[in-house]
């Protein structure tokens, strides 16, 4: 073989050959950018739905403490015997729509939450509801029985466990994201 051809086809071999190589690196590196924007984007996805879902927490919760404040209130007249029956009927007055407001709240938390933290927000939100509602009904002419102070006391006991529950879920759910 002539040495020129020789020389040729050993520059064309090594041209195709630096050619492959270079195709190669950039098919590695436009997969490696697109591993990286991809997990970008749902690094990103995760952070917005994190705060989404804080939000939405954050808003029940508020309305479920103005519940809770409000059937304290309520509570704290019903068994003090110093207090005129007259002086409830603003409170009892009050409950619907601060009902209304934590069934608007509620709508958010089953939009927005996985099934266990929207379960435990239903169960919250039906213990704070039947509580209200028990305070509403209560007679305002006479003062309160035995047997209505345990159930009341109860049902204080019964509100604050449901309200941690509910805190520790939406908790978990928030920082179950961070992690990889």
């Amino acid at each position: 073989m002539d040495p020129t051809k020789a020389g040729l086809i050993g520059a064309l071999g090594g041209g195709a050959l630096g050619a492959a190589g270079a195709w190669v690196a950039a098919l590695i590196a436009f997969r490696g950018s697109r591993y990286q924007t991809d997990a970008q984007i749902k690094s990103t996805h995760a952070q917005w739905l994190r705060q989404i879902r804080r939000d939405t927490y954050d808003k029940y919760m508020a309305v479920g403490t103005e519940a809770q404040s409000h059937w304290e209130r309520m509570v704290k007249l019903r068994l003090d015997p110093l207090t005129a029956p007259s002086t409830l009927s603003p409170l009892t007055d009050g409950v619907d729509g601060i009902q209304e407001r934590l069934l608007a709240a509620l709508a958010g938390v089953e939009l927005e939450a996985p099934p266990e933290v929207r379960q435990i927000a239903m169960d919250h939100y039906m213990m704070l509801v039947s509580t209200l509602r028990a305070a509403k009904d209560w007679p305002s002419d006479a003062p309160p029985t035995e047997e209505e102070k345990e159930e009341t006391l109860a049902r204080v006991i019964g509100c604050s466990d449901a309200t941690r529950q509910l805190l520790d879920a939406c908790r978990e759910t928030l920082q179950a994201q961070v992690s990889p």
